[in-house]
């Protein structure tokens, strides 16, 4: 299929997005990643679980991000099948609107609970939060006094 300049323009407008996209949820996985390995290095000076927990609450908010990028990835890359399939007969020109596409594998919560590449990374680190926070006594034993 042959495109004309303002096609490709258009074309490389929705490319951008999904590559940053796609960016934005790559750094939400390393920001989550620091600021868990952060609270659990004051873990393990302080011996006291309730950091573990508390790394809980940041690690939600950037699984909820993260479904929230890949959500609007996905709702890119329809836009961008679309119009290059020749559906496109119903999209203004260089109109970047995806709020259209909003059924299918664009739902949030099927994205943010099954979605390997987000739910399997999030689901590990909160296990493996909650783990640690259940073997306190036996990662830090109380020594009992005389």
């Amino acid at each position: 299929m042959e495109y004309n300049d303002d096609q490709r323009l258009h074309l490389e407008f929705v490319e951008n997005t999904i590559t940053r996209l796609g960016g934005n949820s790559f750094n939400l996985k390393g920001w989550c990643i620091t600021i868990v390995a952060a609270f659990l290095a004051i873990y393990a000076d302080k011996g006291n679980p309730i950091f573990l927990y508390v790394a809980i609450a940041p690690t939600v908010l950037f699984w909820i991000l993260d479904a929230k990028y890949l959500r609007a990835e996905r709702q890119y890359r329809r836009l961008y099948s679309d119009l290059t399939t020749g559906n496109n007969l119903k999209i203004s020109k260089y109109s970047m609107d995806a709020s259209k596409y909003i059924d299918g594998n664009c739902k949030f919560l099927k994205i943010m609970f099954w979605s390997w590449s987000i739910t399997l990374l999030y689901v590990v680190i909160i296990v493996i939060l909650i783990s640690l926070g259940l073997l306190t006594d036996w990662i830090f034993p109380t020594v009992p006094t005389v």
